[in-house]
This record gives structure tokens, sequence and C-alpha cells, in this order.
């Protein structure tokens, strides 16, 4: 699957692991790392020599939610296919904040494992809207 600037792709021993890249950003999301991921989520589901999906973060943050830097447009939250689509364990390893869509995206793996200092929290309904990502 080779690397992006925004996914790290890595598959060893049956094993994917998916890398949320943009560590100056605590890995904010973007509608290219949207497209990305949904990108490897479909070729690990259909390779039948990748058993599991791993989806992490590259220190210091697992997702720190939406990156609203640019304004442009809306950011694209949607992930095709779904993690809980894929036929395969899909496993968050949260090994730092995730935040809005960061914590959206980990629910919709089939497990997660969240660090012990992992912040966590869907922050729109502070403003009253309902959480994007199917966190609801």
């Amino acid at each position: 699957m080779g690397m992006s600037s925004e996914l790290l792709v890595d598959v060893s021993a049956g094993i994917a692991v998916l890398t949320l890249n943009r560590p100056a950003q605590q890995n904010a999301f973007t509608p290219a790392m949207a497209a990305e991921l949904g990108a490897a989520l479909q070729r690990c589901d259909a390779e039948d020599a990748i058993r599991v999906v791993v989806i992490t973060g590259t220190p210091p943050a697992f997702c720190a939610g939406a990156d609203l830097s640019s304004r442009v447009g809306e950011v694209s939250a949607t992930i095709e296919p779904a993690p809980w689509k894929v036929r395969k364990p899909v496993i968050a390893a949260v090994n730092g904040h995730a935040v809005g869509i960061g914590l959206a995206l980990a629910l919709q793996c089939d497990l997660r494992y969240v660090a012990r200092d992992a912040v966590y929290g869907l922050s729109q309904v502070r403003r009253g809207v309902l959480a994007d990502g199917y966190a609801h």
C-alpha cells in the first residue's frame, strides 16, 4: 500500500497498521485523510492475507478532530467503507487525544484500546450540535 503524507500503511504478518500521520496538527482529520483511510480499509477488506486492521495515530495524539484551519467548505468525515463494514476485526489503538471525529473514528472500530493519559470527547455537544461520524 505504501505511504502518503497523511496516512502511513504497514502490512506485516497479516496485520495492517493504518497510522494517521499529521503529528504537527495532532493528526487533525482532513478530507484527503478520509479518502486515504477509506481506500486503505477497502484494500484491507478485499485482501485475504490481511487478517486484522489496527488504526492509530502518530504521537502525540490519536486524532484531535476535524482540521478546520482551511475553512474551505465542509470537512467531510465520511470514511467509505466505514470501519465497522470491514469483514475483519478493526482495532482502534487510541494512543493519545481522540476528540470529535477522532473519537467517532475510534467508536466506528470493533475494539478500542485507549491510553491511560488519553483525553477523549465530542466537543460538538457543547455547542448544541449532534456529533458527526455516526458517534450518536
